[in-house]
Parts: structure tokens; C-alpha cells; sequence
């Protein structure tokens, strides 16, 4: 069960998002977030194929405006398609010239390991090229993908590139991994620094290599997202429970929207998950702890601010 006090504080986040039928009534949440793993573009355009009625927001930001709401202090847009098609530095320059983003825009670049088959000396080059923008925060989402793929030696060198990348400049990088926990586990060890930060996002893996990436990397987080909130996953509540409350140091909260909306959401026939879902992922958390939500989002923004430098 949630707090009861979700309930009867729940709002809806905005008269636009629910004229579109796309608006939620989030758990009240005066504290700043950061969705720290978006598919920002493609959540936009999911959004708005799904939205009602003839009329729509104008642009990326008026829509971003119906669906987030102000204590939404950041995303982190990941941008992990080869060949690299610098969305990330587009969708910046473009927020930037217009000052409508609700919050602040930041992305990262880098290759999908289900991707990890096309990527190229040509794509590793694009990548770091566009790492230059001052909003391009990560390398990555890059790692391991065995539940759909079967070109596992190309990922695991692919993987092994982007982590060299990141550490040389002094970045860090978001980890995918599925159905790979060994061959993650290996890889990072074998490559990286005791003190490097990454985030290991949409983490459902196991209880064991969980624990394994606190206990090595002082600096490592681990990403939670909607599953959170899914009777199914009983690996990451456990996680979080044998921890305790210190877990709130190293634990990031994010979307992957347009996928993944909250078991907790309502109404509940919303389809596309949008940053603005983020206090249904603290709620649970807050839960799992048995600690206020406000604390939860308190402790999660400071620990992506500090990992991703912004």
C-alpha cells in the first residue's frame, strides 16, 4: 500500500495535460526531482499520438509544459542511437533559444548494446564528438543485453569502448544491463576505477550483483524506475530493504519513458510514461523504506545532481 496521504493530496499536474487526456494525479511533491533516464523525443511523440481531441501543443516545450510539473527540476535525455543523430545537442540549443523548458535539459550519447552490431569506428567517433556540448552530461546508456540479443563478444567490446571513453573524459556512464549480471559484474571490474561514478539504470537484476556494485563503487548508483512499483519484481524491493535507509544515498530515480508506467498511477489507463511520473517511483520507494516521500525526492535529486554534475 502507498501512504494514504497520496490520496488525498493528489493533483492533477495540469489543466493542458488533461484537456490531451494524458494528465495524472501524481503524488503531491513540493521537493525538486530529476528523471535521471528519459526517452525524451520519443516520449514527446508517443505523447502526442495519444493525446485527444484535434488541437495539440505547438512544439516540444508546449507539450513538455501540459506534462511536467514545476517541481520537475530536470531530465536526462538518453541518446543512444547509432548512427548518432545529435538530437540531444539539437533539442538543448533549441530549448535554450527559446527558454520554455520547464526545467533544465541535459543528455547523454552513447550506444545501445542492442544497437552494439551497427556501431562503427565512424559512430565511436560522432559519439565523442558530440560529448562536446556543455549539455551532454554521460556516455552511455551502454552494456549487456542478453534477453534479445545474441551478439554478445560485439557488446561486451562495445561496452568496454564507451567505459574507456567516459573515463578519459572524465564522465560518466549509464549502464543497461539484462539477463547479464556475470559478464556485467566482470567487465566493470576489470575496467573501472574504484572512485569512477555510473549509474546502472532500470536496475531489476539480481539482489547479489546489486550489492556487489554499492559494496565496489563508493560512487555507483543504481537507477529506479516504474518496475518498482510491479507486483513481479520482488529482486530491487529487496535490494532496497536489506540496505535499509543508507540506500538513499545511492539511488537515482527515473522514467525510461515513454515505457514502464507505474503499476500506481492514475488514472490508470495512461499508456506513455513522461517525467512527471517520477513521484509514483519515490512513492513506492518511500514505502519500501517506510520514510517520508519529500525525503526520498530530497536524497534521490541530490545524488543525480552530484553524479551527473548539474
Amino acid at each position: 500500500m502507498f501512504p494514504s496521504t497520496i490520496a488525498s493530496s493528489a493533483r492533477g499536474l495540469a489543466t493542458a495535460a488533461d484537456a490531451l487526456g494524458l494528465a495524472v494525479s501524481a503524488p503531491a511533491a513540493a521537493t525538486a526531482f530529476i528523471d535521471t533516464h528519459c526517452h525524451l523525443d520519443l516520449t514527446l511523440k508517443s505523447a502526442r499520438a495519444r493525446s485527444k481531441g484535434p488541437g495539440g501543443p505547438a512544439d516540444e516545450a508546449e507539450l513538455a509544459h501540459a506534462l511536467f510539473p514545476p517541481a520537475l527540476a530536470a531530465v536526462v535525455d538518453i541518446c543512444c542511437d547509432v548512427p548518432v543523430n545529435r538530437r540531444g545537442s539539437r533539442l538543448a540549443d533549441a530549448f535554450a533559444r527559446g527558454g520554455r523548458w520547464p526545467g533544465k535539459y541535459y543528455f547523454t550519447v552513447g550506444c545501445h548494446p542492442l544497437s552494439a552490431h551497427r556501431h562503427t569506428p565512424e559512430d565511436a567517433a560522432a559519439i565523442e564528438a558530440a560529448l562536446v556540448h556543455p549539455a551532454a552530461v554521460a556516455v552511455g546508456e551502454c552494456g549487456l543485453d542478453y534477453k534479445k540479443s545474441t551478439h554478445r563478444a560485439v557488446q561486451a567490446e562495445v561496452f568496454r569502448q564507451q567505459i574507456r571513453l567516459a573515463l578519459r573524459l572524465g564522465l560518466p556512464f549509464v549502464v543497461h544491463t539484462r539477463e547479464a549480471d556475470d559478464d556485467t559484474l566482470a567487465i566493470l571490474e576489470a575496467e573501472v576505477p574504484v572512485g569512477h561514478p555510473f549509474h546502472v539504470h532500470c536496475f531489476t537484476s539480481s539482489v547479489e550483483l546489486g550489492n556487489a556494485i554499492l559494496d565496489r563503487w563508493p560512487n555507483a548508483v543504481i537507477g529506479i524506475t516504474g518496475v518498482i512499483t510491479y507486483a513481479s519484481l520482488d529482486t530491487t524491493p529487496a535490494l532496497l530493504r536489506g540496505r535499509g535507509l543508507a540506500v538513499l544515498d545511492r539511488i537515482v530515480l527515473e522514467t525510461d519513458s515513454p515505457y514502464m508506467v507505474p503499476a500506481n498511477v492514475r488514472p490508470r489507463n495512461r499508456r506513455v510514461s513522461h517525467s512527471g511520473m517520477i513521484p509514483f517511483v519515490a512513492a513506492r520507494v518511500a514505502d519500501l523504506l517506510e520514510c517520508p516521500l519529500e525525503r526520498v525526492l530530497t536524497a534521490t535529486t541530490a545524488n543525480a545532481r552530484r553524479v551527473y554534475g548539474i
